[in-house]
């Protein structure tokens, strides 16, 4: 025979007391009191009833004020099914009380079935078994309790204490069984949640779609916890967090649609863990939009970031940014308005990988061009910053691209040629970088020694001290020069003979900022010149005259058949050389710069219309 018994609670506090309930953890910084005191009723005997071991033998309970216990007795290999009822919203705590000592244990399930079955097994034997926030509905969900016991143990009574959760002002209350998206909490914008993890192992999502811009806020307890938001099975933003702290999420767009909040214990859970979440509605949008921590959520700009306000929001925040910019152009980028060593940023291509094109270094790139879709792709990333979030600008510099070195050209295989004349401007960025271009002149093929000056000048740039080296064509040192001051200009002079020249440009310092400026002119002497207009083919007179025929039968040996000549020549005609003949090579009066100009083109006679000098030339 079973005996049945009334317990009172005098009070809730002494309600809760008396029933050994869990001690009320520390309050986290930053949160409400979740669980205002209960209501204290009488303990419900004689609800108990044989058989209830299964969810459609369920003893029906519900909840109608705030606050409701009943009893119930175990054997050894009893089970007690109840199915507790309440109207819509309700949330409450369950509290399962041994009498005796024995270990006591819970589950909790929506539909009765083990596809959506939570288990509470954290508390020791003689101890409360606590199953928190509980969501209740008018249909009922399915709670079990069971005790760990042998089969020689006598009977064992029990008491289900279960009391409604108030949360916090403007808040609701986290319901569980919110483990798995299929059974996730929603919420609607604006929204305040107060929740808990427990038991260790816990997970809880919520459910948020996405009708306007939203930024999403964590306050955490103490405890390894992780927080995530992902959208389409993929997570765009995590977080790990150790102590108590808030955090901020980056900002989700419309375009997302629908987004789940998920957060996880990582270490073992001895008591409740109580947490809020603020999702809110941004008065208005930033100029950075988050999640841009992914190539495919790249914030897309057009044209010159610098105007916009940028930020790291904490130590895992990634920021990667799509530059939409000229491909006639070159860039250079450059992080402002933070420490050195605060954040780095890297050119990257269209899927996430660095570029091996160009050269980078901390917080700033060199020479970077567009690559498909005319597009720059940059990635942002955290350092040691002291503080969060952390505001930061790009900065872009422009170059023509015809103008401007270009990299890979750190060896002789990558050198990259240099027009005649020209101006072009490069840098030696990240230090040890190396610089190579290749020089080859007009060729002047009958002259064996030196066919003119070699001229070569740099403007050395801001903050550099550089160095030259010229080589031939086998890598044979020709001459070199350094300066001793930073920002010093050189000047290389060769008298060169004929072939192909390679120079080295090398350097201490950072001229990322501002590139040196390269000219390379040459100057063919006096005899390369005349070379180059007596290797000129012989002129074609306009009106040749008529040639003799042929003999029907010419000797084999025989030579040209000379031209009758005429019976009654002219003068001037008996004056004129044979038609034959070449005539009389004579140097045309055509001024110096012409013919400079006409031997770097390898032209043999200028034309009479001399092209004018291009803007370049005059660089220096």
């Amino acid at each position: 025979m079973r005996h049945h018994s009334i317990v009172f609670c005098l009070s809730a506090v002494v309600f809760l007391a008396s029933c050994n309930a869990p001690k009320e953890q520390d309050k986290t910084p930053g949160l409400k009191n979740m669980a205002p005191p209960s209501i204290a009723e009488s303990v419900q005997d004689g609800l108990d009833v044989e058989p209830n071991n299964t969810s459609l033998q369920a003893i029906d309970v519900t909840l109608t004020g705030d606050a409701l216990q009943w009893s119930g007795e175990l054997t050894w290999d009893d089970v007690d099914v109840w199915k507790i009822k309440a109207k819509t919203g309700t949330v409450a705590d369950i509290v399962l009380v041994p009498e005796s000592e024995f270990d006591i244990i819970g589950d909790y399930s929506f539909s009765g079935n083990d596809s959506d079955r939570k288990f509470y097994d954290s508390a020791a034997a003689s101890k409360n078994e606590l199953i928190p926030n509980i969501r209740l509905t008018p249909q009922g969900g399915y709670l079990t309790v069971k005790a760990r016991m042998d089969e020689n143990h006598a009977p064992v009574r029990y008491r289900v204490i279960m009391s409604r959760i108030s949360a916090a002002d403007d808040a609701v209350s986290e319901g569980e069984i919110n483990d798995r998206k299929e059974t996730a909490f929603s919420l609607t914008l604006p929204a305040q949640v107060d929740g808990t993890l427990y038991p260790s192992g816990d997970v809880d999502y919520y459910r948020l779609p996405l009708r306007s811009a939203a930024n999403v806020e964590f306050v955490l307890p103490d405890g390894a916890i992780e927080v995530a938001i992902e959208n389409n099975n993929k997570v765009i933003w995590s977080m790990l967090s150790k102590s108590a702290q808030t955090l901020h999420s980056d900002l989700l767009t419309t375009d997302l649609q629908e987004v789940y909040i998920r957060l996880t214990t990582l270490e073992p859970v001895q008591n409740v863990l109580k947490y809020q979440i603020r999702v809110t509605t941004p008065e208005t949008l930033p100029d950075e939009i988050e999640p841009n921590n992914t190539v495919d959520k790249a914030q897309v700009i057009q044209g010159d970031p610098q105007p916009l306000n940028l930020s790291l929001l904490d130590d895992a925040d990634i920021d990667i940014y799509k530059l939409i910019l000229s491909p006639e152009k070159v860039y250079r980028v450059r992080l402002s308005g933070i420490q050195s060593g605060e954040a780095s940023m890297q050119p990257i291509t269209s899927s996430g990988a660095l570029r091996k094109d160009v050269l980078f270094d901390n917080q700033i790139i060199c020479d970077a061009s567009v690559q498909e879709e005319n597009a720059l792709w940059v990635k942002v990333l955290p350092a040691a910053a002291q503080s969060w979030p952390l505001n930061y600008h790009i900065n872009l510099d422009e170059d023509a691209k015809e103008n401007t070195e270009t990299e890979p050209n750190q060896t002789r295989e990558q050198a990259l040629a240099f027009v005649l004349g020209k101006t072009l401007f490069g840098h030696i960025y990240p230090e040890g970088d190396i610089d190579y271009y290749r020089i080859e002149l007009p060729s002047y093929p009958k002259l064996t020694g030196p066919i003119g000056k070699l001229n070569i000048d740099i403007e050395a740039g801001y903050v550099s001290q550089l160095a030259l080296k010229l080589t031939d064509r086998e890598g044979y040192e020709i001459s070199k020069i350094n300066n001793d001051h930073l920002g010093k200009p050189l000047h290389l002079s060769f008298d060169a003979p004929n072939g192909m020249y390679y120079l080295e440009v090398s350097g201490a310092g950072d001229n990322c900022l501002k590139p040196y400026g390269l000219k390379i002119s040459f100057e063919p002497s006096e005899e390369a010149l005349l070379s180059a207009l007596t290797n000129e083919p012989e002129a074609v007179p306009s009106n040749p005259a008529p040639s003799a025929p042929a003999p029907s039968n010419p000797s084999p040996t025989a030579g040209p058949a000379p031209s009758p000549a005429p019976s009654n020549p002219s003068p001037a005609a008996a004056q004129a050389p044979d038609s034959a003949a070449p005539p009389a090579q004579q140097v045309p009066d055509i001024p110096l710069d012409a013919l400079i100009k006409a031997a770097e083109q390898g032209d043999a006679q200028p034309a009479a219309d001399v092209p004018q000098k291009h803007e370049d030339d005059d660089a220096f």
